[in-house]
């Protein structure tokens, strides 16, 4: 017995050790492009982030990506070799890999049956870094038509992303990741595309696991309104305690200051959260902060931050994607220890 007892508690070491999957979501303001002054230096700090926080995948929006025509058509053009997130994956080590939408987000102007589709330039890129020893990804964009603007998800610029996760070495622990960046400036469009994204949840909730994630432009009080599910009319979005954290930067005073809640983290109720949404190093939910510390550095000021990094603050939540995942590995463990038991 005690051979079970101790390979049932390995077991149990072995989901919370791997089953454990932290997110992360940076709007980078494009601030910088590549060979630009202070890159390198930017870059660096970006990479800080991620490292420090620990983030398993990352959500990035408004991603500077130099970009080449393409000869067939001008609505999409390719992202260029060694582009800038070639430099993240570098910086952050070999394990490091992404999907963006670079090579898919529409480059002109669309209308598609009476609606009509806003472009985006190389600075409107969204894209999702993982590191590959943690989780794996499929990228599924032609499944739902984002590869070549067709079907039934169509949004602005075209720049959002479906990956599916799973962890790396258990098949049961799949997971879908959409990475989001709304009209800001159109309430129209943005009220179109949310009713879209909606519908494109609802294609994944009833199936596995689904985590929506990045900058909304829209604040709390107007997506806790919505059912998030425009097909079956189900309630099946939630979100965590600590939904409407405020992390764009203002642009008045000396101090910290947090102006609007855009990013966000909504899910299904297939996905367990292990930990509630935070700001990135900041500790509780107060709108204003005197210091923010990463990388070695202490920025004391909304104007500082925004200069170096972003006008936004990163969020990080945690998920657990392997509570049922390891029966299997659990029940094998098992049987090995009873033969253990039985031979003694």
């Amino acid at each position: 017995m005690r051979v079970i007892a101790f390979f049932l508690s390995f077991a149990l070491f072995l989901q919370c050790a791997f089953s454990d999957v932290t997110l992360l979501s940076m709007n980078l303001a494009h601030l910088k492009r590549q060979g630009a002054d202070g890159y390198e230096d930017w870059k660096s700090l970006v990479c800080s982030v991620i490292k420090e926080s620990k983030a398993d995948i990352v959500l990035l929006q408004e991603v500077p990506i130099e970009l080449s025509k393409r000869a067939d058509t001008p609505i999409f053009k390719m992202p260029k070799k060694d582009n800038i997130l070639d430099d993240f994956s570098s910086e952050l080590g070999g394990s490091w890999l992404y999907f963006s939408t670079a090579a898919y987000a529409i480059r002109k102007n669309m209308e598609v049956e009476g609606e009509s589709y806003v472009s985006c330039d190389m600075n409107q890129n969204n894209a999702v870094l993982y590191n590959s020893r943690r989780v794996l990804g499929k990228d599924l964009s032609k499944t739902l038509g984002f590869a070549d603007f067709s079907g039934d998800f169509l949004f602005d610029k075209n720049n959002v992303q479906s990956i599916e996760f799973r962890v790396s070495g258990n098949e049961k622990s799949r997971f879908v990741v959409i990475n989001v960046h709304l009209p800001y400036n159109n309430a129209s469009h943005r009220e179109r595309d949310l009713k879209t994204l909606e519908r494109l949840f609802a294609h994944f909730k009833n199936r596995e696991g689904v985590i929506v994630g990045g900058d909304f432009n829209t604040k709390r009080a107007d997506l806790s309104k919505r059912n998030f599910d425009g097909v079956d009319g189900d309630d099946g979005w939630y979100f965590d305690k600590n939904f409407g954290l405020k992390t764009t930067l203002s642009a008045k005073g000396e101090e910290i200051a947090f102006a609007n809640d855009y990013d966000h983290f909504l899910f299904s109720r297939k996905i367990n959260v292990k930990k509630a949404l935070v700001r990135a190093f900041v500790s509780g939910k107060a709108d204003k902060i005197s210091q923010w510390n990463v990388a070695g550095k202490s920025f004391s000021s909304s104007a500082q931050i925004k200069k170096s990094l972003s006008d936004h603050i990163p969020v990080l939540i945690t998920i657990d994607v392997g509570s049922a995942a390891f029966s299997d590995l659990t029940d094998i463990l098992k049987k090995t220890a009873e033969t253990f038991d039985s031979a003694e």
